[in-house]
């Protein structure tokens, strides 16, 4: 959702899984943090093997390009965040702000828990605050006409560097574009200007800003290779245009009810009928994938591009053409906060009709809204391919305070959604505590790393089942080649 915003060695995690699975007194206490070590260069880092989707149309599962065998991420959503104003911004990369130890510290952690990828935000800064003369992110500023700041592409690719060197895959979410003269541009002269287009609406529906957020995309990658060199772009797992990609029926056109406007696609939509308007979500969503996807594949053809979205229970609507919308226009009006009229895209088109090499669905099961209510308000049956939980995650009020009784639901939820079909998890979050909503939720290390002890593929090596498990010493089709360094692919036994 949007919000407002050492393990001691190797053979201690060993030692915690061996308790686990012969049923000794095993506990989270044993899974701690490592001491974090100094970066390593680039040229010193082997490459890891690209990962990609299944040449196998029914799949649901990624694979290692390489071996061929199923490749199924494990990891978590690793996120710092700083004030401006009233206001907490990713932060994770800002200069001033990165902490190479930590990072490097967190992710040793991560790879001697065995998880295979990490979960990052990038920041494009905010348009408000570049006024105010307090510019943060990629995006420094009105009179800044750089493709983005330097110093934070910088931070990025040491964060990328560490991450390979510990065998971790990185998958980033790059909302927007950023906010700097560069990409305004762009956004304003690249395409003419769609009327009845506002808000978040107009990120999706106005070809002008699809032009904008392709360039973004290519240019990170530009960027991150020159500084981190070909083989180590690998180690991106994929580039996410957005944490969750959100339409707003209380800004244009899904607040009109008369007219008619044309989509990215070139197809005009008569915004009086329902289905027309949620075709016209679909199918401009569908486009705005597939000029992302088409671009980053200009520069790299082989780097997989994913979306992520929460699910329409989420916040309580359903697949109807916006029909829980308020025109704020109006005098008068009677609108509620910005939320009410959220809407997420439909997965069931993106996952027919798209490019993108797999979704990225977030899950928050709460009081009264179970998994299986929030996967039916989605059509899962009619989603195909790949999907991932791109964050899932529980308030500790949910659980009474219990941080224990909350890590044996999160690892409940996985294991429900591995049989579901999901071939991904990314937990929400690691560690993050710099902001008051944050402090709701419960993180994989706190209590000893309680959640991490559940959820931890040293201990639960296959994510279907409640038990402990280990990897196979014998592999077969499907399971990774013997060899390949730990943490590798995951296989999951059926």
């Amino acid at each position: 959702m949007k919000r407002s915003n050492p393990l001691t060695g190797v053979l201690g995690v060993l030692a915690f899984a061996a308790a686990a699975l012969t049923g000794g007194a095993a506990t989270a206490d044993a899974v701690t943090p490592a001491v974090a070590a100094s970066g390593t260069a680039a040229a010193a880092v082997d490459p890891l093997p690209r990962i990609t989707v299944s040449d196998d149309p029914a799949s649901r599962h990624l694979v290692d390009s390489e071996t061929g065998a199923r490749f199924i991420p494990r990891g978590n959503n690793y996120v710092r965040l700083a004030q401006v104003a009233d206001w907490h911004h990713h932060a994770t990369f800002e200069p001033g702000e990165y902490d190479p130890a930590r990072v490097e510290a967190a992710l040793t952690y991560m790879g001697n828990s065995g998880y295979n990828v990490v979960r990052i935000f990038l920041d494009p800064g905010h348009p408000q605050h570049n006024v105010d003369g307090q510019p943060h992110g990629l995006g420094h500023g009105n009179d800044d006409h750089t493709v983005g700041n330097a110093a934070y592409l910088d931070n990025l690719a040491d964060f990328l560097v560490r991450a390979a060197a510990r065998g971790i895959y990185v998958l980033p979410a790059m909302d927007y574009y950023p906010f700097n003269a560069y990409y305004a541009d762009i956004a304003a002269t690249s395409a003419p200007q769609q009327p009845n287009l506002a808000g978040w609406n107009a990120f999706y529906l106005q070809r002008s800003r699809i032009n904008a957020k392709a360039a973004y995309l290519q240019n990170v990658v530009l960027e991150l290779r020159e500084r981190v060199g070909a083989p180590l772009m690998t180690t991106l797992l994929a580039l996410e245009t957005d944490n969750e990609a959100i339409f707003e029926a209380d800004q244009k056109p899904f607040s009109l009810t008369t007219g008619r406007v044309t989509g990215p696609d070139g197809r005009t939509y008569d915004l009086a009928v329902p289905a027309e308007r949620q075709a016209l979500g679909d199918n401009g969503m569908v486009e705005y994938a597939n000029s992302l996807v088409a671009a980053v594949h200009e520069v790299d053809p082989d780097l997989m591009v994913t979306t992520g979205m929460f699910t329409y229970l989420a916040v309580n609507k359903t697949i109807d053409g916006f029909g829980v919308r308020c025109d704020r226009t109006v005098a008068g009006n009677s609108c509620k906060d910005a939320w009410h009229y959220w809407y997420p895209p439909r997965p069931a088109a993106l996952s027919a009709r798209s490019d993108l090499s797999f979704l990225e669905l977030h899950l928050y099961p709460e009081p009264g809204k179970t998994l299986d209510q929030n996967l039916a308000s989605v059509e899962w049956p009619s989603v195909t391919g790949p999907v991932v939980v791109g964050e899932y995650g529980t308030r500790r009020s949910y659980h009474g305070g219990d941080v224990r009784a909350a890590a044996v639901a999160m690892r409940d939820l996985q294991v429900a959604t591995c049989r579901a079909g999901f071939g991904g998890w990314f937990y929400w979050t690691w560690d993050t505590d710099e902001e008051a909503v944050q402090r709701e939720f419960v993180t994989a290390t706190e209590q000893s790393g309680a959640v991490n002890g559940q959820l931890a593929p040293v201990v639960r090596y296959d994510p279907c089942l409640t038990e402990p498990s280990r990897r196979p010493v014998r592999w077969t089709p499907g399971w990774p080649v013997p060899g390949l360094p730990f943490p590798g692919g995951y296989g999951v036994s059926r």
